[in-house]
C-alpha cells in the first residue's frame, strides 16, 4: 500500500501541473486568480461503532466502502476509482480484498482519500490470523516514504474490536492520516490528506491542517466500519 500511496500523490501532483500549464496556454493569467478553497473537515461523531457479534463474510465493493455523503464532506466531485477487489475460495476457507482511491483533479488543491480492506472467513482461527496482521501492521507503522514524519500515533477508542491513528507530513509535503482498524476478522486501513494553493503560488503545495487529515481520516474509517458491518 505505501508504493501504491506514493505513485498517486506524485499523479495527482503531476495531473495539477498540467492542469496549470493550460491554464497559462489558453487563460493567460488564470493562475494567478485566487484559489478555491475547500472548507476544513468538521469532526465526527464520537459515539462507538463496536465491531459486530458475528464474523464477516463478505465485504461491500471496493468502491462502496465510502457512501457519497462522506465523498462530499472530505472530496466534494471525486470519484472512485477501483485498484484491487479479490475474492477467494479454497476448500471452504474464503479470502477477500478491497482497494479503492477517489480522485478529483483540480488547480487549487489537491486531496488522496484512499480505503483498503482485507478478512478471511471459513476457519476457525480467521480472526486470530487477522488479529495478528493487524496488530504487526500497527507495532510497524513509523516513518516512511509516504509519511517520512510521523507527529502522532495513538489507539482510537470504542471503534471496531480496535483502532489506531497515525499523522504526519506526506512525501510531498501534503498532510496526512491514516485510520488501521480491525473488526472481528476483517481490517482495513482509511487515509486522507493533502495539500492547498495559496495565493501567489503555482501549485497546491501547502499542507491542509492537522485536524482535517485526522477528521478525514477518522470520518472514513467510521463510514467504512458501518459499510463493512452491514454486508
Amino acid at each position: 500500500m505505501i508504493a501504491f500511496i506514493a505513485v498517486g500523490i506524485l499523479a495527482v501532483l503531476a495531473a495539477g501541473v498540467g492542469v496549470f500549464v493550460i491554464a497559462k496556454r489558453l487563460g493567460g493569467d488564470a493562475v494567478a486568480k485566487d484559489p478555491k478553497v475547500l472548507p476544513p473537515v468538521a469532526a465526527p461523531p464520537t459515539e462507538p461503532i463496536p465491531a459486530r457479534r458475528s464474523l464477516h463474510s463478505a465485504l461491500p465493493a471496493s468502491c462502496s466502502l465510502l457512501t457519497p455523503a462522506t465523498i462530499q464532506a472530505i472530496y466534494p466531485g471525486a470519484a472512485g476509482d477501483e485498484v484491487a477487489t479479490s475474492d477467494r475460495n479454497l476448500e471452504g476457507l474464503r479470502q477477500f480484498s478491497r482497494d479503492c482511491r477517489w480522485q478529483f483533479v483540480t488547480g487549487d488543491y489537491i486531496r488522496f482519500p484512499m480505503v483498503q480492506a482485507s478478512g478471511m472467513s471459513g476457519d476457525k482461527d480467521a480472526e486470530q490470523t487477522i488479529t495478528f496482521a493487524y496488530r504487526n501492521k500497527v507495532a510497524r507503522l513509523g516513518p516512511n516514504v509516504v509519511m517520512p514524519r510521523v507527529d502522532g500515533k495513538r489507539q482510537v477508542p470504542h471503534l471496531g474490536s480496535e483502532a489506531t491513528l497515525i499523522y504526519g507530513s506526506g512525501g510531498e509535503a501534503c498532510r496526512m492520516a491514516r485510520v488501521l482498524v480491525r473488526s472481528r476478522n476483517v481490517q482495513f486501513e482509511t487515509a486522507y490528506g493533502g495539500c492547498d494553493r495559496k495565493p501567489g503560488q503555482l501549485l497546491p503545495t501547502t499542507p491542509i491542517a492537522e485536524e482535517t487529515a485526522i477528521n478525514g481520516a477518522l470520518m472514513m474509517a467510521r463510514d467504512v466500519l458501518r459499510q463493512i458491518n452491514s454486508a
